[in-house]
């Protein structure tokens, strides 16, 4: 078995429900006021980065750096985040969560889905330009949950149960959409992550992110893969 990373072996932690970081993007290793790379999950970085959206790596508080992303363009464009190793989850559970702080009240759009389904399997957390926190998923539109303001860090999490089909979306602690049905274990595909802004941003509108991470349950084949 060959040798691998430190980043690779931290991220073989788990949590109390046995589940272990496929992502950990804290961006404390990159360089402040430089754009971020697109190395992949491996590195703590996204896979893709359009050229419509720039990226600074930015003093968030004292020694805690975060990603400022901020959008160019007139449609809506995000960077999109895998796991490591492209690993696919049919069982189990997911758990992803990040900090989120927005520079003013726009359009913005976090959303889970997987690589390599039919593209209608998906969840997405959406902030609006009124204050307002609604999520749509592959059922359609499930509700405006929640409110949220400018220049306040927010936590968001997303909990999927493979086995049972249903998802949690908390924010800040507070249960926002609870059991809800998903149809993500109907189908094969790995697990992307996307953040950024909806096509009705204004040009220019910006929100930083940090702590990004998705744990999920590993199975002995994936460790055989180049962990350990």
């Amino acid at each position: 078995l060959h040798r691998v990373d430190r980043r690779q072996r931290q991220m073989c932690i788990r949590d109390r429900d046995q589940l272990s970081l496929v992502l950990d993007a804290d961006f404390e290793d990159k360089v402040l006021g430089q754009p971020i790379g697109s190395g992949g999950a491996n590195v703590g970085e996204p896979e893709s980065i359009p050229i419509e959206i720039t990226t600074e790596v930015i003093e968030q508080s004292v020694d805690n750096k975060a990603l400022l992303l901020e959008k160019l363009g007139t449609s809506a464009r995000v960077l999109t985040w895998g796991v490591i190793n492209d690993i696919e989850f049919t069982s189990g559970k997911i758990k992803i969560k990040m900090d989120l702080e927005f520079d003013a009240l726009d359009q913005y759009s976090i959303t889970f889905g997987k690589i390599g389904s039919s593209g209608n399997n998906y969840t997405s957390v959406n902030f609006t330009v009124d204050g307002r926190i609604g999520i749509t998923d592959s059922d359609g539109f499930a509700g405006s949950v929640g409110l949220y303001q400018a220049n306040q860090v927010y936590q968001l999490s997303l909990i999927l149960d493979m086995d049972a089909g249903l998802y949690n979306v908390l924010f800040d602690g507070i249960i926002l959409l609870e059991n809800r049905p998903h149809e993500f274990n109907n189908e094969n595909g790995t697990a992307l992550l996307q953040t950024g802004f909806q096509s009705t941003a204004l040009i220019n509108s910006s929100f930083v992110v940090d702590n990004l991470q998705i744990r999920a349950n590993l199975t002995d084949e994936v460790f055989s893969n180049g962990f350990e």
